[in-house]
């Protein structure tokens, strides 16, 4: 199981790895067929990959002003405003997934937190690699829709 290099909290990545491989290990007896331990392994990744998104999604979106996001933002070198916008963006972008159905918000999950190709979500959901190819895209171009009707949204009321 590949981390992205794209990922921005690498604790938090190797928490939801370190929790996928404690339950694995925990849970092997009940592993009926060898064979099958990529799969289970994935099923198993999958369901704590929805489990941290739902936990992230259930906070109050004030909690990106926590410490941590604080220094991350601060460490970019940019100006008040763009780090008001960048949490705008953040807030606009969890609200967005939470729109999602369960499915595109655990490929999307999979993808950007845990770093899973297609490959490895096709066999997180029990779905062919070209189905989680066309998964993943809708699930991208889905979350984008929402963010242009939340910015239209706002658009519209600040126009008020």
């Amino acid at each position: 199981m590949a981390v992205s290099d794209n990922v921005k909290d690498p604790e938090r990545q190797r928490d939801v790895l370190q929790e996928v491989f404690t339950k694995a290990l925990a849970r092997l007896e009940s592993l009926r067929d060898p064979a099958q331990f990529r799969p289970w392994v994935l099923q198993i990744a999958r369901n704590a990959s929805i489990d941290d998104l739902r936990s992230r999604l259930s906070k109050p979106t004030d909690t990106i002003d926590d410490d941590e996001d604080q220094r991350e933002v601060a460490s970019i070198d940019i100006g008040p405003d763009e780090q008001a916008e960048l949490r705008q963006l953040a807030v606009a972008i969890e609200q967005g997934v939470a729109t999602l159905s369960s499915r595109d918000a655990a490929a999307l999950s999979m993808a950007v937190h845990l770093g899973f190709g297609p490959e490895e979500i096709a066999a997180a959901l029990d779905i062919s690699y070209g189905n989680a190819k066309v998964v993943l895209h809708r699930a991208r171009r889905r979350l984008r829709s929402a963010l242009e009707q939340q910015s239209l949204l706002e658009s519209v009321g600040g126009q008020s």
